[in-house]
C-alpha cells in the first residue's frame, strides 16, 4: 500500500471537507462562518473577503477554500485570488506548477507597469 505524503508547504494536501462530507461538524462550522459574513453584509450586494495571517500553517487556505465551497453551494458567485508567492491555494485546486500558467496576477501587474 502506497503511503500518502504528509501535507507540507511543498506538498499541500488541503481537504475540502465541506464538499467531501457536507454533514460533518467541520462543515457546519464553515456554514456558520458564511452566516456571520452574510449578516455583516445585509445591505451590500458585493463583498470582498480577505483571509490573511503572517503565520504559516494556521489554516488560511483550508478555511478560504471551504468557505468558498459553502458560498458556491448556496448559489453565490465566488472568485478566489491567490496572491501568495507559494501559491498553496492554486496548487490545492489541482494546478501542479503555477509558474507555468500563461496568465497570472503577477504577469498582469507587470503588463500594467510596463505600459
Amino acid at each position: 500500500m502506497k503511503q500518502q505524503k504528509k501535507p507540507s508547504r511543498k506538498n499541500p494536501s488541503y481537504k475540502l471537507i465541506s464538499e467531501i462530507s457536507p454533514n460533518c461538524y467541520a462543515t457546519e462550522a464553515y456554514r456558520r462562518v458564511k452566516v456571520c459574513l452574510d449578516t455583516l453584509s445585509v445591505d451590500q450586494k458585493n463583498q470582498v473577503i480577505q483571509i490573511c495571517s503572517a503565520t504559516p500553517g494556521d489554516g488560511k487556505t483550508t478555511t478560504l477554500l471551504n468557505v468558498a465551497v459553502i458560498f458556491a453551494q448556496s448559489g453565490k458567485k465566488v472568485l478566489l485570488i491567490d496572491a501568495d508567492p507559494q501559491a498553496d491555494m492554486t496548487k490545492s485546486l489541482g494546478v501542479e506548477d503555477p509558474d507555468e500558467l500563461d496568465i497570472t496576477l503577477s504577469s498582469l501587474l507587470l503588463d500594467v507597469i510596463n505600459e
